[in-house]
């Protein structure tokens, strides 16, 4: 649980701290341009130490500072996160340690109504969606996710020369290959776990990884005695594609190109489902965004021991009175920061005992 929270130079905020955080429900009512949405996002900075907002250290950082610093005391721990143009540097009990022993004191779930995207947006949007659920609660996936991506950069590089290295690309592609088998477990088994979860809603994710010949295979990936086999499909697939790749100057297959797909029951379809990104109507896209997000909350519930904090970033507006309801019995039992804006007369009818943030008397801007 997170009890307090301290900023400096985070975005629009020059500086603010908050305490005495509620265990469960913590609404924030401002209208736009107060920093509503700056705080739930450094919340999931200080839980994983990334932004899920941007890739862009620059833009967390106050306008012509040279730092901004996140600090919040979770349980028995005070944690902070001081972000540099080049760096962000992690401490324990006001002690600085690398991001392994950083890593894992408590684990968040956000939600905003731009997460449609991950419905109708791009194959990264949800590729971003996996690695951020199972980041949160294995940093060995994080490690070989980086691994990958350095040797994708590599090999790349090296299709772009006309006289690249043969010996060389085949050592970066033994290790693609390897790393690559490692992440398409990883992916298949929580999708495997989100539709566990997601089944009783009649929502399902199908798997889409890249290359398609594994997609016939997908029951077999997390075997332990089929591994080899993946690897070693992955590694022939790039062999056979090395000529086309010269020409294009880029990787074409492999986990950077895995994506996968919401269906939603439907029993007009012929096979009693649908798309949810392509045919489902916006009503229906936002419950089956909702059930997505629930289900990543059980899985970091039952993967770290610890209950995820929730932050709902503007989403009660979204939702029509049937579905407002069953969101706030699901959050009920978990700490909760709800962002709403001041016109959105709702918010008090579903929490009337809420532990309202206001930031115009903390002096935000």
């Amino acid at each position: 649980m997170l009890t307090d929270l301290i900023l400096e130079n985070y975005r629009n905020i020059s500086r603010i701290t908050l305490n005495n955080f509620h265990p469960t429900t913590n609404v924030i009512i401002e209208r736009n341009g107060f920093g509503k949405s700056n705080l739930l996002e450094a919340i999931y900075l200080l839980a994983t130490g990334s932004s899920p907002r941007t890739s862009h250290m620059r833009e967390l950082i106050q306008w012509q500072q040279p730092y901004a610093r996140i600090e919040g005391s979770v349980s028995d721990f005070v944690l902070s996160v001081a972000v540099q143009l080049t760096r962000k540097t992690f401490f324990v009990n006001r002690k600085k340690v690398d991001f392994r022993r950083y890593f894992g004191h408590f684990s968040v779930v956000y939600f905003q109504p731009t997460d449609l995207y991950l419905l109708t947006g791009s194959p990264a949007i949800r590729r971003n969606f996996l690695d951020r659920l199972i980041g949160q609660y294995d940093i060995e996936y994080l490690a070989d996710l980086i691994t990958y991506q350095k040797l994708l950069h590599q090999r790349n590089a090296l299709l772009r020369e006309l006289s690249g290295n043969l010996d060389v690309l085949e050592v970066i592609e033994d290790r693609m290959s390897e790393k690559g088998a490692v992440i398409y477990s990883r992916r298949n088994a929580v999708i495997d776990r989100l539709n566990g979860l997601l089944s009783p809603y009649d929502v399902k994710i199908n798997y889409l990884p890249s290359p398609r010949e594994l997609r016939g295979n997908l029951a077999e990936i997390n075997a332990e005695n089929n591994s080899v086999n993946v690897r070693e499909l992955l590694r022939e697939k790039m062999r056979g594609l090395r000529e086309k790749e010269r020409l294009l100057k880029f990787t074409l297959t492999g986990n950077q190109r895995d994506d996968f797909s919401v269906f939603i029951a439907d029993q007009s379809s012929p096979e009693g489902w649908k798309d949810a990104g392509i045919y489902g109507s916006r009503g229906q896209q936002r419950v089956a965004m909702m059930r997505l997000k629930m289900g990543e909350r059980d899985i970091l519930s039952e993967s770290t021991g610890n209950s995820p904090i929730l932050l709902l970033d503007d989403v009660f507006s979204e939702l029509d009175e049937s579905n407002r309801a069953v969101l706030s019995q699901e959050i009920a039992p978990y700490q909760t920061f709800i962002t709403a804006a001041v016109n959105d007369h709702m918010i008090p009818e579903y929490f009337p005992n809420d532990s309202r943030i206001d930031l115009r008397e903390l002096n935000v801007l």
